[in-house]
């Protein structure tokens, strides 16, 4: 979770979360640098379960210290989980990018 916060917050984004944490069906909420959009996140340690609520998901990969991020409507209604090894031609280092398509 706190790569994933790093991360967004190096390129700009604010990082909040939810209220109720353990109820919420996402982990994060990034706020854009124009302070414009808000996106729901999911995060996981190369793994992380699906939701119909998370706008994205932020994939951490121990084996290079990265994360990656991959958007929700790049991810098919019966995937259970999104990971490295699974969407890695979706995945982006960027979130811009992988909202947008």
């Amino acid at each position: 979770m706190s790569q994933v916060i790093q991360d967004l917050m190096v390129t700009g984004w604010c990082v909040c979360t939810p209220y109720l944490v353990t109820d919420a069906p996402f982990d994060l909420i990034a706020v854009s640098p124009d302070m414009m959009r808000l996106i729901r996140i999911r995060v996981g340690y190369g793994i992380a379960d699906t939701t119909p609520y998370a706008d994205a998901y932020a994939i951490y990969n121990p084996a290079d210290k990265s994360v990656h991020y991959v958007s929700a409507a790049q991810v098919q209604p019966t995937d259970r989980c999104v990971g490295l090894d699974t969407h890695i031609t979706a995945m982006n280092s960027k979130i811009e990018a992988a909202i947008v398509a």
